[in-house]
């Protein structure tokens, strides 16, 4: 009895799991870690952030996991749009600012 409550909640788990669509990352079309903005523009837009930020880390084989100076920072605005992506590493500073066309106007930052 108690294995077939177990199957029975394990199916439920992976079936909701595996159809859920709150990822932050869009793959749908195969696109992400292109040139093109990825990130899922409902789910930022659903859940207001306005900025994501992060560090680089670097592992060489057999070491430990080393966080770098190198960062990045993906700016967005209120209906969930990337408009601006800043990434510094150790010989660079990078500013890529996004046009957006919204009907008929083009927004430029």
């Amino acid at each position: 009895m108690l294995a077939k409550s177990s199957f029975i909640f394990l199916s439920s788990f992976f079936i909701f799991a595996f159809s859920s669509k709150a990822q932050m990352i869009n793959n749908f079309e195969g696109k992400a870690f292109t040139d093109a903005p990825y990130f899922n523009v409902d789910f930022i837009k659903a859940n207001k952030i306005k900025s994501i930020t992060g560090h680089y880390s670097r592992k060489k084989d057999g070491g430990m996991i080393r966080e770098t100076s190198d960062f990045y920072q993906y700016n967005s605005i209120p209906w969930g749009n990337l408009f601006q992506l800043l990434e510094q590493n150790r010989k660079t500073i990078e500013l890529i600012q996004l046009s957006i066309i919204t009907n008929t106007r083009l927004l430029e930052n």
